[in-house]
């Protein structure tokens, strides 16, 4: 289930109405504390020591990091 949770969290924020047209600062800004939110449930499942993905990342480099990350969860 914390698996399931944390990819809830990041799906409700890469489906907020305008992201898309956002730039990239805010979408990063939007997925930083969508990480945040999500990293509770990330460590429970045991999975956090795996991601690519870090609060330190800034702008594209995040965004892209944290979708590689969403894809090797889906996996």
């Amino acid at each position: 289930m914390p698996i399931f949770a944390a990819i809830t969290r990041f799906a409700e924020t890469l489906a907020l109405p305008g992201i898309d047209g956002q730039s990239e600062h805010f979408q990063a800004i939007q997925l930083r504390e969508a990480l945040d939110e999500a990293m509770p449930a990330l460590i429970r499942a045991g999975v956090s020591h795996e991601l690519r993905s870090s609060r330190d990342q800034r702008g594209a480099h995040l965004i892209q990091s944290l979708l590689a990350d969403i894809d090797s969860l889906l996996g």
